[in-house]
């Protein structure tokens, strides 16, 4: 019964362990856009956006928060990690990219496609709880 116990207990934590996520209150610091449309209106809601980021071990969940877009929330596949200098990289198959420093936070979140780029320069904090 006590090798059943500590064997549930180790599965427990395991798990726990594995789907911890550290998460991140993130501002625009700047934005940058190439469309060959040079909207200063687009730029300007694009600066008052917010996002919460959310490190996990494989992935880096973004959502965004804005007063003039619809939420959306988009899951990265991490596929590099750089303890060195504790650089996360993350993609998904839709041309989104993030390179997040995982100490201080900052972070560049860019959306690609055939016809545009856009890219922002985040200042995130990590939340408490």
């Amino acid at each position: 019964m006590g090798k059943l116990i500590f064997f549930t207990a180790c599965l427990f934590f395991s798990y726990k362990t594995s789907a911890s996520s550290v998460d991140y209150d993130c501002s625009v610091k700047d934005f940058t856009t190439f469309s060959g449309d040079d909207d200063d209106l687009f730029v300007k809601k694009n600066l008052k956006k917010r996002y919460v980021l959310s490190l996990r071990d494989s992935e880096i969940i973004i959502t965004s928060i804005s007063d003039y877009y619809a939420p959306s929330t988009d899951f990265l596949k991490i596929y590099d990690r750089n303890n060195t200098y504790g650089e996360v990289k993350a993609m998904n198959k839709y041309g989104h990219y993030v390179v997040m420093d995982k100490d201080s936070g900052d972070s560049v979140y860019s959306v690609l496609s055939s016809i545009y780029a856009n890219s922002w320069q985040l200042d995130c904090k990590k939340t408490v709880g």
